[in-house]
C-alpha cells in the first residue's frame, strides 16, 4: 500500500465514529502504548503516591486490561507525578468532566496506568510534544482529550493561537506522521513542524 493511502488510512481511523473502525482505533493506540512501554516506565496509582520527584513533561494516562482498551489521555505538567496525583484524586471525587468520562469507562483506580512520555523543562517545547501525543493517541472511540491544541502554545515567534494539522513525510520510506502548527497572527501566519 503506498504512502498516501496508508495515510487516509489512518486518518480515517483516528476521525471517524464509524463503529466499523473502532478494532482498529483501538488497535493502532495499543501498539503505540506498546512502543512507548519499551522505553519508558507504567506506573500504577500505588507507585505514584510513593514519588515526590518533580518532574516536568508530558504524560500518558490509560487504562489496558486483558487487551481491551477503555480509554487514553495525554497532559502537561511542571510536576508530572503531582499532576497523577491530581489525576487520581479527580478520579475518585472529582466533578470535572474528564473524571466523570473516565469513571463511564472503567470502575476501578486498579485499571489505570500512569506513564512519564518525555521529560522537558521548558513550557513551549513541553506543549509542542503534548499536541503531537494528542494527535498520535488521537480516536473519537478511546482519547478523552478534548482539545488539539492548548491555548498557552506559542508559535516560534512568541504569539499565541495556534491551529494545528497532521499530515505525512511524503518522501520516506514507510508512513511518517508529521504535526505541524500555524499561528494565527496576521503578521506572522508561520507554520511550523510540531514535534
Amino acid at each position: 500500500m503506498n504512502l498516501k493511502l496508508q495515510y487516509k488510512l489512518v486518518y480515517k481511523i483516528k476521525n471517524s465514529r464509524d463503529p466499523r473502525l473502532k478494532s482498529f482505533s483501538e488497535e493502532y493506540i495499543i501498539n503505540r502504548i506498546s512502543k512507548f512501554k519499551k522505553t519508558r516506565t507504567v506506573l500504577n496509582y500505588e507507585d505514584v503516591k510513593l514519588i515526590n520527584d518533580k518532574v516536568p513533561g508530558t504524560y500518558l494516562i490509560y487504562s489496558l486490561t486483558n487487551g481491551k482498551l477503555a480509554f487514553c489521555y495525554v497532559g502537561e505538567s511542571t510536576n508530572v507525578f503531582e499532576r497523577f496525583k491530581q489525576h487520581i484524586n479527580g478520579f475518585r471525587n472529582g466533578k470535572d468532566r474528564l473524571y466523570s468520562k473516565m469513571r463511564k469507562k472503567v470502575k476501578e483506580l486498579e485499571d489505570i496506568s500512569f506513564m512519564v512520555l518525555d521529560e522537558i523543562e521548558d513550557q513551549n517545547e513541553r506543549l509542542k510534544k503534548e499536541t503531537y501525543y494528542i494527535y498520535t493517541m488521537k480516536s473519537k472511540f478511546f482519547s478523552l482529550n478534548s482539545k488539539l491544541v492548548n491555548r498557552r502554545l506559542r508559535c516560534p515567534s512568541g504569539h499565541g493561537m495556534v491551529r494545528s494539522f497532521m499530515t505525512y513525510d511524503k518522501e520516506a520510506e514507510k508512513l511518517n506522521l508529521i504535526v505541524y502548527g500555524r499561528c494565527v497572527n496576521k503578521h506572522c501566519n508561520i507554520t511550523f513542524v510540531i514535534k
